[in-house]
């Protein structure tokens, strides 16, 4: 699911992408052999592209990529997970760890950190910091002016669980995660983590900040404040 800055919501599937707004909904049929439906699609290069889960990268309306986009991806690079731009640059989190899309080169390759084999479940971007959430390993925090990890949040600083479902960076210097049992609090000077254990016992899969509020919407018990 993509909200652009019209006010369109687009919704995508292995079916197609749909586009909806106030008066109608309109789909674009664009289907790939992927046995699940956990597509991406962001906005790169003045163009909707999307993510794949099992296809790589691939078009919507517009010839963004050459048909030999995905001929650098490892079988398991080919599972897209999540997808951000920064400063006209792809970043993409698969099964295979965090690959990089330059628009002037239009050729993925592999960002060169050690141990860049991780399954990654997100990533969020803020102060020129990339994190990255996996599913077995916590969170690399990978500097994008140093080109290189800076942090490594993980059990062995208090995570709970080694699974991050979602991230969100504040500006006070601490870092919400979304972790598969629990909330963490992690303060980014100390690398200090702080559990909240919910009430529900379902796993919380995004996190947000809105009037000075952290809300945590779950999987099956709803939004916490």
């Amino acid at each position: 699911m993509f909200h652009d800055a019209s006010g369109v919501l687009w919704l995508v599937s292995n079916q197609g992408v749909e586009q909806i707004n106030e008066s109608y909904i309109t789909n674009y049929e664009v289907v790939f052999d992927i046995p699940i439906n956990a597509n991406e699609i962001k906005f790169f290069d003045n163009e909707i592209i999307i993510g794949s889960y099992g296809a790589g990268l691939q078009n919507f309306l517009a010839n963004t990529f050459t048909a030999n986009i995905n001929d650098n991806f490892s079988k398991k690079g080919l599972r897209v997970s999540d997808v951000i731009t920064i400063n006209n640059t792809l970043y993409i989190a698969t099964f295979d760890g965090l690959w990089w899309l330059d628009a002037n080169k239009n050729i993925v390759e592999k960002v060169a950190f050690p141990e860049n084999n991780k399954l990654i479940l997100n990533l969020e971007y803020h102060n020129n910091l990339l994190y990255i959430g996996t599913n077995y390993d916590g969170v690399y925090v990978y500097d994008l002016l140093a080109k290189k990890i800076i942090n490594h949040i993980s059990t062995s600083q208090g995570l709970s669980s080694p699974e991050v479902i979602d991230i969100l960076p504040l500006d006070n210097g601490y870092t919400w995660l979304a972790t598969a049992s629990a909330v963490e609090i992690t303060n980014n000077q100390t690398n200090s983590t702080r559990n909240i254990i919910l009430p529900g016992s379902s796993k919380v899969v995004s996190l947000l900040k809105a009037d000075n509020k952290i809300f945590a919407a779950t999987l099956g018990d709803g939004i916490y404040a």
